[in-house]
């Protein structure tokens, strides 16, 4: 999972995105590549994640790390990830 798309409302859409661009149905494993979400810019979509910048640097996103968790879950009842973890 994108460091930028750790937003419950987000993460399907991502993942979604991610099977289409690799020909897949599903995930044997997916991983949460960094547990410091940053924010993303305005005109984000999973065809156009830009971290936001601030003076070169990267912009915390406050996001409960539980709630992606469930989201993660969800995906997981669905049979669209096989194993999250991170």
């Amino acid at each position: 999972l994108p460091y930028i798309a750790h937003k419950p409302d987000e993460i399907e859409e991502m993942v979604k995105k991610q099977l289409k661009d690799l020909q897949v149905n599903y995930f044997d494993l997916y991983l949460i590549h960094c547990p410091c979400p940053c924010k993303h810019r305005p005109e984000h979509t999973p065809d156009n994640c830009k971290p936001l910048l601030e003076d070169g640097h990267l912009v915390p996103e406050l996001v409960d790390h539980l709630e992606t968790w469930k989201v993660l879950e969800d995906l997981y009842k669905k049979g669209i990830l096989k194993v999250s973890c991170c």
